[in-house]
């Protein structure tokens, strides 16, 4: 009997422990079966998030590409402006050293300018000097000439009367006398040579028949040693330019003239 009753305690105990180890499985199976479910929702998750990281991936990786091509334009560009400002500077360098150049000639201009005008006041005032003593030398060869014997007026000649007007040296005065010139030689002296202005004085002037534009000879023993040409004419007197004069034997006062 006794062994009847270990055997169905132990049947019923291992019953137990059957039914135990059963209902435990099943939790654990059921447990299992969540984890699986929740482990497939979070890698379905994590596909998705894989996914949609690809997706960035790919949009970042063209955006990284576009932005690469972008920043080579923007090298290049960079280089091209780095090359037009060196260009640039190296002409701005040329440009301050052709500056500097030109303020220097500009001052040394301007030190000329004070220079000649320095010269050119100088030169006014001998000018006018000279010019006021040939006046004079004028109306006194002309004075002189005028008190002087009548010269006769060669035949075929008519001239227009004119009263002697002093004027300064080569005033631009137009004197157009009717004169038919006679064929006779004239002859003259030269009263006055001013090497400042190139130009002679002689006492021959409208009275003797001579006409602007006329070219005189000037003589010395004999010789001819220059030409001039009237510019200037009076009654008893005339400018003329010296136009070519031998530079050995250069026009005096008291040459003689003639045309």
């Amino acid at each position: 009997m006794k062994a009847i009753r270990f055997c169905v305690a132990l049947f019923l105990i291992l019953s137990l422990i059957s039914l135990l180890l059963t209902a435990v499985l099943f939790f654990i199976r059921e447990n299992e079966k969540e984890k699986r479910i929740a482990l497939e929702k979070d890698v379905a998750r994590l596909n998705e998030t894989i996914g949609n990281l690809n997706e960035k991936i790919g949009s970042l990786n063209k955006e990284k590409t576009d932005l690469s091509t972008q920043l080579n334009e923007q090298v290049e560009l960079v280089n091209s402006y780095k090359i037009k400002l060196r260009e640039q500077k190296s002409l701005v360098a040329e440009k301050e050293k052709a500056l500097d150049t030109a303020n220097k000639e500009l001052e040394g201009v301007r030190d000329e300018y004070s220079k000649y005008k320095i010269d050119t006041a100088a030169l006014v005032n001998e000018y006018k000097q000279q010019s006021e003593s040939l006046q004079g030398r004028i109306a006194l060869l002309e004075k002189k000439s005028s008190s002087s014997a009548p010269v006769s007026t060669p035949a075929g000649t008519y001239q227009q009367s004119t009263q002697f007007r002093p004027a300064s040296t080569f005033e631009n005065v137009e004197l157009e006398p009717v004169v038919v010139r006679p064929n006779a030689t004239i002859h003259g002296t030269v009263e006055v040579v001013n090497r400042n202005f190139n130009f002679v004085v002689s006492n021959i002037g409208r009275v003797d028949g001579l006409s602007v534009g006329d070219t005189l000879r000037v003589m010395r023993d004999g010789n001819q040693i220059a030409t001039v040409r009237v510019e200037k004419l009076y009654e008893n007197l005339s400018a003329s330019a010296i136009e070519n004069e031998n530079n050995t034997t250069p026009i005096q006062e008291g040459d003689s003239v003639e045309r």
